[in-house]
């Protein structure tokens, strides 16, 4: 059971708000770090800042590693821009100051090859579609296809820290109020070709509905529907 009251970054959270987020973890047993985790990755991509601090502290408390959530929020620049991703790292610093978290960044990444793990990982998110994904890629964009692999994929979301699954759902998170259906759809295959479960997508979607738009879960609904 989580006190919110407790907690050092709820104060600028409304009321209504608070009590949901409040019931929504205290009837939970499982899995309540990773999902306070893909909460503050929804309140990164809408720019609510307090509800992000929140949602991360909780993670936190939670039990989820440190390190994972710091690499949640880092691979957000991926698909939410540096901006979003440099105040999400920032305010993630107050919240480890004040819990007197040191990390030893930056990580050492031993790794060489990035484009050779970049296309290893890409292959099992995609799976079948990856001829499909690179093709269109490759004809609007060869470069952007190229840094997909290497940077995206390779560099970024093949570090260690946190694992594929995980990444995957984060991502999901973060994209369901982008209005960018491609690749939200794309990015739900990719979390059920990683292991995500229907129950795992069904407890996401309770939490975010906590504060995102009607709009945003509904086509999160229909498209879970369509891929179930």
């Amino acid at each position: 059971m989580i006190e919110l009251d407790n907690l050092k970054f709820q104060h600028s959270i409304s009321g209504d708000i608070k009590e949901r987020i409040r019931a929504y973890f205290n009837g939970r047993r499982n899995g309540e770090g990773l999902l306070a985790l893909c909460g503050a990755a929804s309140a990164l991509a809408l720019k609510d800042y307090n509800l992000y601090s929140l949602l991360a502290e909780i993670s936190f408390v939670l039990k989820f590693p440190a390190r994972s959530i710091y690499e949640g929020i880092l691979q957000c620049y991926l698909f939410l821009g540096f901006p979003r991703a440099i105040e999400g790292l920032r305010h993630l610093k107050d919240i480890f100051r004040a819990y007197d978290i040191l990390l030893d960044l930056p990580y050492k990444d031993y790794r060489t090859d990035y484009e050779a793990d970049g296309f290893a990982l890409c292959k099992v998110i995609y799976a079948d579609k990856y001829p499909k994904l690179m093709e269109k890629m490759n004809s609007f964009s060869p470069e952007l296809a190229t840094w997909m692999i290497r940077e995206g994929y390779g560099k970024v979301l093949s570090r260690p820290g946190l694992e594929t699954k995980h990444r995957e759902l984060i991502t999901v998170s973060a994209l369901i109020s982008e209005d960018v259906p491609n690749q939200l759809s794309a990015h739900i295959k990719g979390a059920y070709n990683t292991g995500a479960t229907e129950e795992e997508f069904e407890d996401i979607l309770s939490l975010l509905s906590v504060w995102l738009s009607p709009n945003h879960t509904e086509l999160f609904q229909q498209m879970l529907a369509k891929l179930t």
